[in-house]
C-alpha cells in the first residue's frame, strides 16, 4: 500500500503515519528527481538504477521473510543489466534482460534443493519483472525523443495522482475502492487525485514542448487510471504475504517500492500510448 494513494479516513484507535515525516521526505525525493532530472539523461538514468535495485532488495527481503527463496545477488545482477541494457541498446536490451534469468535461473536451480527450486525460481523471477523489466519501459521512453521531458511528465502525474487522493481520501474518503485488497483506499480520493491531476496538467503541460492540451488530457488520463491499479497490485502483493510496508528506508512512506508502485504500473502503459501510438 503506498503511503500516498486514496485512503478512507482511518478509525480514531488507527496510528497513521506522521504526515509531517511523509511530506518532508516527499520533497526531498522530489527535490533529488529535479536536480538529476537538470543534470541530464544519464544522471536520471542513474538515480533510476538506483531507487528499482532497492525496490527489488525490498522485495527479496519480504519474500524471503515470507518462506520464499530468492536468488537475491542472481536476481540484482539480472535487474541491473535489463536497466543498463535499456538505457544502451532501447527494447532489444529490454527484451534481453526480461529473457535472459530464465536460462540463468534454470540453472541456479540445480544447486538448490528440489523443494526450493519452484519457490526460488519463481520469487526471483517476480522481483526481475516487478521493478526492473517494468520501469525498463520507462528507460526506453527516457533515452527517446523529449525522453526527459516525457518521463518526467509521468512520474510527476502519477505523484500528484497519489498525493492529492492521499491527502483528500484521509479527510473525507468514506467508501473504499477495494475492501478486501485495500480498504483504506477510497473512491473519494481517487475522484479528487484524477481531478488535480487533469486540471495541472492541462494547466501548465502546454506550455512544455511537445505537449498541447489534447495530449495533456489524454495522457493525464491514462496515468490517473493506472497509477491506483499499480497501487492495488502492491497491495494485494502485500496482503498475500502478511506485510504492511514493503520497507522503512523513507518516513511515512514505508519502502522505495511503497513510494513507486503506482509509477511502476504508468510506466509501460504510457511508454506505449505515446511510443507505440505515437501521441507524442
Amino acid at each position: 500500500m503506498s503511503t500516498a494513494g486514496p485512503h478512507v479516513r482511518p478509525p480514531d484507535a488507527a496510528r497513521p503515519r506522521s504526515l509531517v515525516a511523509a511530506v518532508g521526505a516527499g520533497l526531498f525525493l522530489g527535490a533529488l528527481v529535479i536536480a538529476t532530472l537538470l543534470l541530464g539523461k544519464a544522471a536520471f538514468f542513474a538515480l533510476i538504477l538506483v531507487a528499482v535495485l532497492i525496490a527489488q532488495t525490498e522485495i527479496y527481503s519480504v519474500l524471503r521473510k515470507s518462506g520464499y527463496a530468492p536468488a537475491t545477488l542472481l536476481g540484482l545482477v539480472c535487474g541491473a543489466v535489463t536497466l543498463v541494457a535499456s538505457y544502451e541498446r532501447g527494447a532489444p536490451g529490454l527484451a534481453l534482460g526480461a529473457a535472459i534469468p530464465l536460462p540463468l535461473l534454470l540453472v541456479w536451480g540445480l544447486t538448490v534443493s528440489s523443494e526450493r527450486v519452484r519457490r526460488t525460481i519463481m520469487s526471483t523471477y517476480l522481483g526481475v519483472v516487478y521493478g526492473p523489466v517494468l520501469v525498463g519501459f520507462g528507460v526506453l521512453l527516457l533515452r527517446g525523443r523529449d525522453g526527459l521531458v516525457l518521463t518526467a511528465t509521468v512520474i510527476g502525474m502519477a505523484a500528484i495522482s497519489d498525493t492529492g487522493g492521499y491527502l483528500v481520501g484521509r479527510k473525507l474518503g468514506r467508501h473504499p475502492m477495494a475492501p478486501r485488497t485495500s480498504p483504506k483506499k477510497s473512491w473519494e480520493g481517487f475522484v479528487a487525485g484524477t481531478l488535480i491531476t487533469v486540471v495541472l496538467s492541462v494547466a501548465v503541460l502546454p506550455h512544455v514542448h511537445p505537449f498541447t492540451a489534447l495530449l495533456a488530457l489524454k495522457l493525464a488520463a491514462v496515468v490517473v487510471l493506472a497509477a491506483p491499479l499499480g497501487d492495488l497490485a502492491e497491495s494485494l502483493l502485500k496482503r498475500d504475504l502478511g506485510v504492511k510496508d514493503m520497507g522503512s528506508i523513507i518516513p511515512g512512506h514505508g519502502g522505495f517500492l511503497d513510494r513507486i508502485d503506482g509509477i511502476i504500473f504508468s510506466i509501460p502503459i504510457a511508454y506505449y500510448v505515446l511510443r507505440v501510438l505515437k501521441w507524442a
